[in-house]
């Protein structure tokens, strides 16, 4: 089912993501809370787009978090704020592939960066490599931002 004048939603995905993906690609408010392991199978389909998306609040309570939230970045280009939540154990094993935020070609970069995100919130940070440079990426990247907070607080994100 397809729902193209849903402007807010608020989901909480276990399974079928590309199905729930493809109904709300209008939204232009998603709270989104994944509780599934994030492989590559379980991400949805390319051509699923979010033209219409501007505000993310994006809680991942699995460990394998940054490959869906790239997905997200490169999919919502009108993105203009992201309010992230990292809940996962911080002595999970990381045997996962890492996505590599250290990007050296400009044109990869997820339009929404470059163009509109102004407002950029991330709990539940540790200080893991890969979030380093995750937020590093952010700040080198998103031109028009205009307030951004890292904290390690994982309960909280303001809404």
């Amino acid at each position: 089912m397809h729902m193209p004048n849903l402007e807010e939603a608020k989901l909480s995905v276990e399974e079928h993501v590309e199905k729930l993906f493809e109904a709300v690609t209008s939204v232009k408010r998603l709270s989104l809370s994944v509780l599934l392991n994030i492989e590559d199978e379980n991400l949805y389909h390319y051509g699923i787009v979010f033209n219409q998306l501007e505000h993310l609040k994006l809680h991942i309570c699995r460990d394998n978090w940054s490959k869906l939230l790239l997905r997200m970045l490169e999919d919502s280009p009108k993105l203009r704020v992201i309010k992230l939540l990292v809940d996962v154990d911080p002595f999970f094993d990381e045997d996962y592939e890492h996505v590599s935020w250290k990007y050296n070609d400009e044109t990869s970069v997820p339009k929404c960066l470059l163009d509109s995100l102004e407002i950029f919130e991330f709990a539940g940070y540790t200080g893991r490599p890969e979030e380093r440079d995750f937020v590093s990426y952010i700040f080198k990247h998103a031109c028009h931002l205009k307030s951004s907070s890292v904290s390690r607080l994982s309960r909280y994100v303001r809404e």
